[in-house]
């Protein structure tokens, strides 16, 4: 475990450890305070810190450089589901077909870099994050992460978009940002 911050805990394996933790330190200067677990093995994965950091932090995410579907995510995500139910985001590849390339084109290509994970991490952790929805961050490229935020933000069409199941305080808050209308998004589940 790199780090004691109670914000949120980052598992990672494999060579996005190292992206992982320039995340921290750039988040760091954000006020934002994680820490990274190297989980070196899935099999037998450490579920005595998978538990500890769920118990300790506000946010799981778990980050791998390759497919989220049946990775670390998934055991991570087993673990939890049996050990100490929370909610968990999972940063990695989506469910498609695989490129060849440089390795730090490729991590930048998937959003894997350490500015891609800090702003990830900072979108998830961030008030906006608590107003928007219907897209998946955890798993945006760099640029389809800039376009849901201009989307977020109204910057591309005028406004934004609010759910027809807004609560009072959500519209209050879209209202105080500007926003035409709020989506009620699934990262808002976030714990507390």
């Amino acid at each position: 475990q790199i780090g004691d911050g109670t914000d949120a805990t980052v598992f990672a394996t494999g060579v996005v450890v190292s992206e992982a933790i320039k995340a921290k330190e750039k988040l760091e200067k954000q006020g934002i305070h994680i820490r990274v677990v190297d989980i070196h093995t899935i099999k037998p994965i450490d579920k005595e810190m998978i538990i500890k950091c769920a118990k300790e932090t506000k946010q799981l995410i778990s980050i791998e450089d390759h497919s989220i579907i049946n990775g670390l995510g998934t055991a991570i995500a087993e673990v939890l589901i049996q050990e100490y139910p929370c909610k968990l985001t999972r940063i990695g590849i989506k469910d498609e077909f695989g490129r060849s390339g440089k390795a730090t084109e490729l991590l930048k290509h998937y959003g894997l870099t350490a500015e891609s994970i800090a702003r990830k991490i900072g979108i998830i952790r961030s008030n906006d994050a608590k107003i928007i929805s219907g897209v998946e961050l955890s798993n945006m490229n760099d640029e389809e992460l800039k376009e849901a935020l201009r989307k977020m933000r109204g910057e591309k069409e005028g406004k934004s978009y609010v759910a027809p199941n807004a609560t009072a305080k959500q519209s209050a808050q879209a209202s105080e940002k500007g926003y035409d209308r709020l989506f009620h998004e699934h990262v808002s589940a976030m714990r507390k």
